[in-house]
């Protein structure tokens, strides 16, 4: 199975190498997904792996939730037919000389990609590959119509990397970004990365979250974020 896929879940592991790296576990093997609602017990696994490494209940939760949303769409959007939905999970844990640690969390999938789904949406068809991907982080945008209430999967992804200072990043299609926080003190948050790893119309989103506070964001505030980052 992950032989038959694996050009669509490489990732780039350039960020993590370097002197300072001296320790590397991977707690979630890549983990296939193939029915709606089976990526619960891998979550609740990888939620309990988490408390042993320190992340509070909450914060391991949390994670466990937003992941959760992410395969949830990945099981819905990512494909026409039910059999031809498949995405994939995996967590690795790294630690530094200076006794700090990180958490490397990435799910994939095969299917349409963010740009492809979003603009199913009537409201949202005009909008470029660049547009729709940004603009799928903000709250209550989706392919679905505005009465399912849907589209906060991936507010909250974003949300939880600004408020971790941490790093996100998103390839679907042919357009490959990187949201990083962990230097935003001089202001520059946003990079866009070219060209994509790979040329598929699948999603690969890779979290980089650094061990200390989580401060807590607003999916309002992703939402603002998103805007200026299109308006540039």
């Amino acid at each position: 199975m992950l032989q038959m896929y694996a050009p669509n879940i490489v990732w780039d592991k350039e960020i993590l190498k370097g002197d300072d790296s001296i320790d590397s576990e991977n707690i979630l093997p890549i983990t296939v997904i193939r029915h709606k609602g089976s990526e619960r017990s891998t979550l609740e696994k990888l939620i309990s792996i988490l408390g042993v490494h320190g992340f509070t209940s909450e914060t391991s939760g949390y994670i466990g939730g937003i992941l959760g949303e992410l395969a949830d769409n990945c099981m819905t959007h990512s494909h026409e037919f039910l059999s031809e939905r498949i995405c994939f999970l995996q967590a690795q844990r790294h630690s530094f000389k200076n006794n700090s640690h990180c958490l490397v969390v990435a799910i994939a999938d095969v299917g349409q990609g963010v740009a492809e789904s979003l603009r199913k949406n009537p409201k949202h068809q005009s909008l470029t590959d660049e547009q729709a991907i940004l603009s799928s982080f903000k709250h209550k945008i989706s392919s679905w119509p505005d009465e399912a209430l849907r589209g906060k999967g991936l507010t909250d992804t974003l949300g939880l990397t600004m408020g971790n200072k941490g790093l996100l990043r998103i390839a679907s299609g042919n357009k490959d970004f990187s949201l990083n926080f962990v230097e935003s003190s001089n202001g520059k948050t946003f990079k866009k990365c070219t060209p994509p790893l790979i040329d598929t119309n699948g999603t690969r989103i890779g979290i980089f979250y650094i061990d200390h506070k989580f401060q807590k964001i607003t999916r309002e505030e992703v939402s603002k974020y998103i805007n200026k980052l299109l308006e540039q």
